[in-house]
Formats: structure tokens, sequence, C-alpha cells
């Protein structure tokens, strides 16, 4: 992997069920910005020298994340856009564009087959040509089956109505995520059985502009966090390395410790995006691991080395 970029591995810790450990060159932001984050009917703390006084703040209901699924009538929303964003688990990376992931078994619960066959039908209605004059609850069950993540971010960019051409073209969710190069951020598809590149055409023609296929590269993790896994002792964390642009599952960090080249903290896995229930149960533990940044490079000679040095600290 290009050192330059930045990367993100699970590691084995002898204190839990693991640590993540980011590698990156070059400086990090500024430590000392803080970012306070409050529930609804939560004050906010008196601080010296901040430009706040103490107040109350409140969050509107229909505005706070983490809603459930299932008790969203449907008087309460106004489209699956406004759905998925209000049931989605808040984003703990304030830098990202997304403010929130959709975990795989969080989409099953949203996504139902009557949600999104209105949606669909809202499409229609505006523009009664749409689908090929398919049978919507046909195309629900399809895009369903194979289609969910890819219509998901769709719906979250504003771009829905493209569900069918985009199946046209053969883009399931097994083809995400897609590549996306230059100014324009077009975006490539691997051509199944080779490692070519072949553009997605379906997300040129009209109505696509820069910004909306930004905007896909960056949603399409949203709708894919990566799976925290253990190997086959059912014990040990599985080692992986991931790009900087995956999306982790953590609901929450706290910093815990600094010094030598990074910053240790705690964070918490969402409970849908890791393998280690059984694990955690035997030692009546929560969903928390480990997180090491590392904000500079030292001279190692390998990975293994480093890692072995984050495990000792």
């Amino acid at each position: 992997m290009d050192m330059l970029s930045m990367d993100t591995a699970l590691t084995p810790h002898p204190h839990g069920p693991g640590i993540i450990v980011e590698h990156a060159s070059g400086q990090s932001q500024s430590d000392k910005d803080e970012i306070y984050r409050f529930d609804s009917g939560q004050e906010l703390p008196h601080v010296e020298g901040s430009f706040y006084a103490r107040t109350q703040f409140d969050v509107p209901v229909q505005g706070a994340f983490g809603q459930d699924p299932e008790g969203q009538l449907r008087s309460d929303y106004k489209d699956l856009d406004t759905l998925l964003r209000r049931c989605g688990i808040e984003y703990f990376d304030k830098r990202r564009t997304m403010k929130c992931f959709w975990p795989a078994s969080l989409l099953q619960r949203i996504m139902t087959k009557y949600r999104v066959v209105e949606e669909l039908e809202a499409y229609r209605n505006t523009e009664p040509g749409l689908f090929h004059g398919a049978a919507l609850g046909v195309l629900a069950d399809t895009i369903l089956r194979h289609y969910r993540k890819v219509f998901a971010v769709l719906v979250l960019i504003s771009k829905g109505r493209f569900i069918q051409v985009a199946m046209d073209e053969g883009l399931d969710d097994t083809r995400l995520p897609l590549e996306m190069y230059g100014t324009t951020c077009q975006l490539y598809k691997t051509q199944k059985g080779t490692s070519q590149l072949k553009l997605v055409e379906c997300f040129e023609g009209l109505g696509w502009d820069t910004c909306h296929r930004e905007c896909f590269s960056e949603y399409q993790y949203a709708v894919d966090p990566c799976v925290l896994t253990l190997e086959n002792d059912g014990r040990t964390p599985r080692h992986k390395d991931y790009h900087d642009k995956v999306v982790l599952p953590f609901t929450d960090e706290a910093e815990r410790q600094t010094g030598g080249y990074g910053i240790v903290t705690k964070v918490t896995v969402h409970e849908g995006c890791h393998e280690f229930h059984a694990l955690l149960k035997s030692v009546s533990s929560s969903s928390c691991a480990n997180r090491v940044r590392l904000l500079m490079l030292p001279a190692y000679q390998n990975r293994e080395q480093l890692r072995q040095e984050a495990i000792d600290k």
C-alpha cells in the first residue's frame, strides 16, 4: 500500500477484543481542537474562556439520528431519504461528508418492500416513463435482492430515479465500491474476472454533475461500513488493512492516552459491525476497542514490528 496515504488495520490486543491501528504520514491536525456533542436535554458545560454560556440545548426529535425504523409512521417522514438519515447511526468522524452510516442489518430494517415501492411510485408520478413500465413490486424485489446499497446511495444524493439505468448497466451491490478518478470525479467499476476498470456511463449523462459523482463516492462507504471479524479460533481479531475512505463503525471515541508517535483512544464499535459478541459476553465487556492513531511514521522496517510495539504500549 502507498505509505503516503492513510490506512487502518485491526490488530490483536492482549487486554481486549483488538486495537485499531492507523498509519499516516505527514503532519497531523491540531489535537487541541475539541468537538462537543450533546444529547437532547443535556446542558452545555461551562468551559473557561469559551464563547458560549451555560444554557439549555434541545434537539428536536425529528432531527435526531439513530431512531427506530419500525417506530416510524408514514406521516412522520417525507421520503426515503429523510427516513434513512433519521435512522442512520451517527458517525464519530466529523471530517467526513456524511453524518451517519448504515450497517447492512439497519438498511434491511429501513428499506422494506413497502417503503421502496412507495419511493419508486413517487418517482414515477413525476416522470411517468420511468422504469420501462415495470411493475413496481417486482422492481422493488429486485432492488432489495441485488441493489439495496446502490439504491440507498442514489436516494441519499437525490438521484434515486436513476436506479433503473444503474441496473441496466449491471451496477449491483457487488460492484461497490466504485473507483473515482480525475478532476470531474468520474466513477469506474472493476470488470468481473479482471482488474480492468470500466467507466460507469449511467452517471455521466444529463442530470449528473461532478458533485453528484463525488457524493456517490463518499456515501457508498457509509452504506457499507467495515465489519470487524475474528480468526477461526473465535478469539483473535483478524488483521486487515483498510483504505482511508472506508467507514470504521465507531459510534464514540474518547481520548485515553497520548505519547510516543500517536494517540490511543477508546472507541465503541456498533453492534452490527463486529463479530465479537460471544467473546465480549465471555469477558463481560462492552463493544469497545482501543484505537491507535499514529501522528507520523517512524522508520520501521516492517508493519509487523509497528503492530507489535503498538500492542506492547
